[in-house]
């Protein structure tokens, strides 16, 4: 019998990805920066963002451009219940696209555990 790793082992099955707010506004008026970061090589890609609200747009750029280059489909994201993640367009457009939508508990970053990684 064959136990299933923790760990996915092909792109873009398990995405992490997080917001961060940034110490000081940018002079191009950037205040916020999100991460996507696929489990299974490490990759991370980041956005700056305006506003909160943009992190739904910035995933969808990440989606189209990431499974555009690696041919595979975005299975899982992984992310805390922050209010920019679960907004009611961006739980149907995820399950428009088969992506299922994994939620850590908020402030509790070990549970994200490649996010963990990024913040030390």
């Amino acid at each position: 019998m064959q136990i299933p790793s923790l760990h996915p082992s092909t792109p873009l099955e398990r995405i992490h990805s997080d917001l961060h707010e940034l110490k000081t506004l940018t002079t191009s008026g950037f205040r916020y920066w999100v991460t996507f970061i696929d489990d299974a090589t490490g990759h991370h890609a980041v956005t700056f963002l305006k506003k909160k609200s943009d992190t739904f747009d910035a995933f969808r750029a990440f989606k189209a451009f990431a499974e555009n280059l690696l041919g595979v489909k975005i299975k899982e994201l992984q992310m805390d219940q922050g209010g920019e993640f679960v907004s009611g367009a961006f739980r149907q457009f995820c399950s428009d696209a088969g992506i299922l939508m994994r939620f850590a508990t908020r402030k509790r970053s070990q549970q994200n555990c490649r996010e963990s990684q990024q913040d030390h």
